[in-house]
């Protein structure tokens, strides 16, 4: 697999000027901008998830708890709709379905969070009180088609 410094080396550029093409920063002259964009073609060269992430501490992941909405007839749009609004803020988003499961739900909760998800969806089948893990308040979260008893989310 290449890395940067394969690409750098290929085009004829820094490392940093790569990483400056990558993330479509300005001052790369377009002739170089180019360069690098055809050595990262030859050498078929991927970002690498991990080291973005450890510099930029973001995961540009959403995590989206369906308890019970796939049973729904309105979950491909509940789940359509917020892939759409991932996409549009350049993030991805990892979908757990619970199916009501209290121990399926915490796991699901503590494997985002360890995927360091910026946000949190939560949605539900029908419209009622749920209450959520602890850990979910330190997130920005949303819920669909239900509500906390203190209305604090």
């Amino acid at each position: 697999m290449a890395t940067i410094y394969d690409v750098a080396k290929a085009a004829g550029v820094s490392p940093k000027t790569v990483s400056r093409v990558i993330n479509d920063e300005p001052y790369v002259r377009e002739a170089l901008r180019r360069e690098v964009w055809m050595a990262i073609e030859r050498l078929d060269y991927r970002v690498n998830f991990n080291a973005r992430q450890m510099r930029t501490q973001r995961s540009q992941a959403i995590g989206f708890i369906s308890n019970e909405v796939s049973t729904s007839i309105f979950a491909v749009d509940i789940i359509r709709g917020a892939f759409k609004a991932a996409g549009q803020h350049h993030q991805i988003l990892l979908v757990v379905n619970t199916e009501h499961d209290a121990g399926i739900e915490e796991s699901a909760v503590n494997l985002l969070l360890e995927r360091q998800v910026e946000g949190i969806i939560y949605a539900t089948f029908y419209h009622r009180e749920v209450t959520l893990p602890e850990a979910v308040y330190g997130l920005p979260t949303g819920l669909v088609d239900c509500f906390v008893n203190d209305r604090s989310l």
